[in-house]
């Protein structure tokens, strides 16, 4: 999965606890008087608890991609958005306030002779870090960090549709003037010859799937799941057959059996069209 695509919440920083400071200051800063910087760290940590993390992590809350439901996929960002421009936000510049205060801070220890460079040192790194926090919490940086997520979870279906509008068209049109050829001719070498078995399989593999767009909630120009699996059935028959004709045909079928099933064929083919041009408008 492409970095860029997922987002997963960051561990909180150790650097950035109270209980850090506390500790990793020294005698000879607690000595120099309050700065402010434990509050602040304690603040800092509670608004990090504050956000709704899971609504965040769209992709890896995204569920599996046969039960996925574009209405759910669109409620998903706009929960996400809504809690980045909420408590990602808050925390965000709850970051930049620790940074400035912890640099002003830093400043002030290395003015003093008395206070030791690993104290400068830790407000200079709190600073560093607080703003490292907040920059990849910013709109800035999870605007186009949700906009990618929630792209790449519908991927698949998208990529299924953009098939059903830019390919299925041409392969039904090729199948529908193939089997026309055949019909003329209704015989089992000719059919075989024309190749009409493998036409008509390209067809039925993509409109085998269009049901996962129509369970989705995709706009299919009206189709449902039922009619895509009626349409797979005909088109299986001979789709699918496991020699280059049709399994109900036999060893010497009569050219009123072959020109019966291929115009039925036929007819299959061209409401596969239809629902095409019908998913192209939608």
């Amino acid at each position: 999965m492409p970095s860029d695509s997922n987002y997963e919440r960051p561990d909180y920083p150790k650097i950035l606890t109270k209980k850090n400071w506390d500790k990793e200051k020294g005698v000879w800063a607690k000595m120099h008087g309050k700065t402010g910087i434990g509050a602040q760290l304690e603040k800092l940590e509670t608004s990090y608890k504050a956000i709704d993390w899971d609504a965040v992590e769209m992709v890896k809350n995204r569920g599996p991609l046969n039960k996925f439901k574009l209405s759910e996929w669109d409620a998903k960002r706009k929960a996400a958005e809504k809690e980045v421009k909420g408590n990602m936000k808050k925390f965000s510049e709850t970051c930049y306030k620790t940074r400035d205060l912890a640099d002003g801070v830093a400043k002030e220890f290395k003015k003093s002779k008395t206070i030791p460079k690993s104290a400068t040192k830790l407000a200079t790194d709190i600073a560093k870090q607080a703003d490292f926090m907040g920059v990849g919490a910013n709109m800035n940086s999870m605007g186009s960090r949700i906009i990618k997520m929630y792209d790449f979870g519908r991927a698949p279906l998208d990529t299924l549709r953009d098939v059903v509008i830019k390919k299925l068209p041409g392969l039904t049109d090729k199948a529908i003037k193939i089997v026309g050829e055949a019909k003329k001719t209704p015989t089992k070498d000719k059919y075989n010859d024309l190749s009409v078995r493998d036409a008509v399989r390209d067809v039925t593999q993509n409109v085998g799937n269009m049901p996962k767009l129509v369970t989705a909630g995709y706009p299919v120009g009206g189709i449902d799941a039922a009619t895509c699996k009626k349409l797979t059935k005909t088109l299986a028959l001979f789709g699918d057959s496991q020699g280059q004709c049709p399994d109900s045909w036999g060893d010497d079928p009569s050219e009123t059996t072959i020109k019966k099933d291929l115009t039925k064929l036929e007819a299959t083919l061209k409401a596969v069209k239809v629902m095409c041009d019908n998913i192209k408008k939608s």
